[in-house]
């Protein structure tokens, strides 16, 4: 392991401890600058959650824009999808962001409601971001690509059946009969939308993949399958096992719990008709929250109204729990952003997965054609 890497995972296990909040200036300093030199963005495994917490992630941070830097270009540094990085920077226009653009990037997280602390795979279908639980209680978590309109990742559970380097994609009826020029097999290679590594599931022509087209990231592209960035298929594959419990749910809102404070994270539905729903589900999310804790829960109703009507996809602390009636105060930041160093500076710039050594396989059978339609 890369001492750096090493440095930065021990950082990450000192949050949990006491004392957290009074060192974060430091901490976050010290993430920004590994962050900077990881080869990849940002780290792949985040901590383990403290008991009874249910945000994780160093912060949101901010970055200067350099040379002919695009926003995309930045959130794949940071392991940031299109839908992340765009809309926490709504007024940046993500192909031509001047020189010297201060731009927030987004790296805390609400976990999705209705986990048990069970090992699993949750994909949040408007949030376009998976969630793994390992089973040593750490979570990884990655940004990906989701079903385009008409063909929508279905929400259901599932659990995953195998997983293949070097994928074969047997290319679905439907799809030849738009395309007739399209082949019935596309081999590994460059041109398989697959990309180098799939993780096959229950539910027949849906799997969790790579891509060759890493722009479709944190987007609505796909037929329905769930595709991430070359560099993070190939960190999820190696520690996904067949058996896995896999849950895909729509959660635009979400509440959690970081020690006593109550964080909402909302996120824009994925069809503009159901924009409306927003409140409703932030109230949701909110009760469900409430539920978890013991004691008298103050809640800023004016943050949340603002939170609904203009989506940003960044946590912010909507409340807390006492026990003694203090009043509620504002919410005031537990941290400063701070400006990360230029990861293309810092020679850290994303660069696509090499391809695995050809056909290691979990299963010595063919794959059936029907388990590898997805796209």
């Amino acid at each position: 392991m890369p001492i750096f890497t090493l440095l930065l995972l021990i950082t990450l296990m000192g949050w949990s401890a006491h004392g957290w909040a009074d060192s974060r200036h430091l901490q976050l300093a010290d993430v920004v600058n590994a962050l900077a030199n990881q080869p990849t963005g940002q780290p792949p495994v985040w901590a383990p959650l403290p008991k009874g917490d249910e945000v994780f992630g160093p912060g949101v941070l901010t970055y200067t824009i350099r040379g002919d830097e695009t926003l995309l270009q930045v959130g794949r540094s940071f392991d940031l999808g299109y839908n992340s990085i765009s809309l926490a920077n709504p007024k940046v226009d993500p192909w031509l962001p001047p020189p010297g653009t201060l731009i927030r990037v987004p790296l805390l997280h609400v976990y999705p409601d209705g986990s048990d602390s069970r090992p699993e795979l949750v994909i949040n279908r408007p949030e376009m971001r998976i969630f793994f639980r390992r089973k040593d209680g750490w979570i990884e978590t990655y940004p990906l690509g989701v079903g385009r309109e008409g063909f929508d990742t279905p929400l259901t559970e599932a659990k995953v059946t195998r997983k293949m380097a070097n994928p074969t994609w047997y290319v679905p009826e439907s799809i030849r009969k738009e395309n007739p020029n399209q082949p019935t097999i596309v081999p590994p290679g460059p041109d398989n939308p697959l990309g180098t590594h799939a993780i096959y599931l229950t539910l027949p022509t849906y799997l969790i993949h790579g891509t060759n087209r890493p722009f479709g990231v944190g987007r609505r592209v796909s037929r329905g399958c769930m595709r991430l960035y070359p560099e993070d298929i190939v960190r999820l594959y190696k520690r996904v096992e067949p058996g896995l419990r896999v849950r895909i749910v729509d959660q635009p809102a979400k509440a959690g719990w970081r020690g006593n404070q109550l964080f909402l994270e909302v996120h824009p539905t994925l069809k503009r008709k159901d924009r409306g729903q927003l409140p409703g589900k932030a109230s949701e999310a909110i009760f469900n929250a409430m539920q978890r804790r013991h004691g008298q829960v103050q809640v800023d109703s004016a943050l949340v109204e603002k939170m609904t009507r203009s989506p940003d996809g960044i946590p912010r602390v909507i409340g807390y729990v006492t026990q003694d009636g203090t009043p509620y105060a504002p919410y005031q930041a537990d941290y400063k952003p701070v400006t990360a160093p230029s990861p293309t500076a810092t020679g850290s710039k994303a660069k696509p997965a090499k391809p695995a050594q050809p056909a290691k396989q979990t299963q010595k059978s063919k794959p059936a054609r029907s388990a590898t339609s997805g796209r």
